[in-house]
């Protein structure tokens, strides 16, 4: 009995229960043509940073998992900075478990799109398949 009780503790470590569940951010540059975008992230409570990025028009998304941890109240912010010398900026925050800028329940895929006019947040909640996604503006420039 006692070497079951070991077992199930060194089991029950190497789990870790306590680790959190994956979440990722998508960033998309739909700014018009020859606009770069550059987006640089952050989680605020640890301030892990995830460095600056720049993403031509018609490239790849910017993208970034992290593990969303159980107890703490994660804010993963990013300024997005368009123009000449990326003067015009917004920082957004793109996912937070918790209120006032709860989503969806935490964990999943957290897709953004910067446009011209303002910064559209994914929404394919409100249609069921095969209707094309939705993007919901969320903020002006």
């Amino acid at each position: 009995m006692k070497n079951l009780s070991i077992f199930l503790f060194v089991f029950t470590l190497c789990i870790n229960p306590f680790e959190g569940i994956k979440t990722t951010v998508i960033v998309q540059n739909g700014l018009s043509q020859k606009k770069w975008l550059r987006v640089s992230c952050l989680i605020l409570q640890t301030n892990q940073r995830f460095g600056v990025h720049y993403l031509k028009p018609g490239g790849k998304d910017y993208q970034v998992t992290f593990d969303d941890a159980l107890y703490v109240n994660d804010i993963f912010k990013c300024r997005l900075g368009k123009g000449s010398d990326f003067k015009i900026f917004k920082d957004v925050v793109m996912y937070s478990k918790n209120p006032p800028y709860r989503f969806k329940p935490h964990y999943g895929t957290y897709t953004w799109k910067a446009e011209d006019d303002g910064i559209y947040y994914f929404n394919n909640q409100r249609f069921k398949k095969p209707r094309p996604p939705f993007y919901e503006k969320m903020f002006d420039w």
